[in-house]
């Protein structure tokens, strides 16, 4: 018994894999419509997004006094004061700064956008961090991410009143957007036509009961083939 449900259950994969590849231009063809619509839906219906990258790096004690070497301690105070940092560089003080920059490079911006472009993150939890700023121009992302660099030291100093902040590397200038991902798009758009196509092809063959001319009945039934009833309507045609 067990032996015939597992027969019956590769019979019907089989048939299901049969469908399929009787299929396998229509399911081709949706694939790639789906991928074309999701490709020029990319283009022209999402705003492109630029990155500016830079990086900082914070020390728990001013530069000027500090002669002896790096201490343990000391780094460990200053990967704590990158959490810090991440208020700091958002605060009121920083953003009024920032909206002077654009302001004289002709951009209009609200303190709340300009604080949604940047994000700041230690990657290796470390006294590194990295400043990405991302909006709908390269050069407002660069503007914005230089204008957080050459203020850093001088509103951590205000706020934090000790330590210091150095720039490693200057604001880069996006040459390609950031997003959206149109190669990545386009092949997740095929990938989805081709599951959904699929499911409905599956899902035909499933709800179709009509007995094929190719389906071996002996096999899906288990009972020997007696005799045809010929069809002769389709005869006379």
């Amino acid at each position: 018994m067990e032996n015939r449900e597992n027969e019956e259950k590769t019979i019907d994969l089989k048939m299901l894999l049969l469908g399929l590849l009787d299929r396998i231009w229509l399911i081709l063809f949706v694939s790639v419509i789906c991928a074309a619509a999701v490709g020029i839906f990319t283009k022209i219906g999402i705003d492109k997004k630029y990155t500016s990258t830079a990086q900082m790096f914070v020390q728990n004690k001013d530069i000027e006094v500090q002669n002896s070497a790096i201490s343990s301690s000391d780094v460990a105070a200053s990967a704590s004061l990158v959490q810090v940092c991440q208020r700091v560089f958002t605060s009121d003080s920083m953003m009024a700064k920032l909206q002077d920059a654009l302001t004289n490079a002709g951009y209009l911006y609200k303190n709340e956008e300009i604080t949604e472009m940047i994000s700041i993150t230690s990657p290796d939890n470390n006294q590194v961090m990295v400043v990405n700023v991302v909006s709908e121009s390269p050069e407002i992302s660069q503007l914005v991410a230089s204008a957080l660099l050459a203020n850093a030291d001088t509103v951590y100093k205000e706020i934090v009143k000790v330590g210091s902040v150095q720039t490693i590397s200057a604001a880069t200038f996006p040459e390609e957007p950031s997003s959206p991902n149109l190669k990545k798009n386009i092949l997740l758009g095929f990938a989805a036509g081709f599951v959904l196509i699929c499911a409905i092809v599956v899902i035909i063959d499933i709800c179709d009961t009509k007995i094929k001319p190719t389906d071996n009945l002996m096999d899906m039934y288990g009972a020997p083939l007696i005799a045809e009833i010929m069809d002769f309507d389709a005869e006379i045609k």
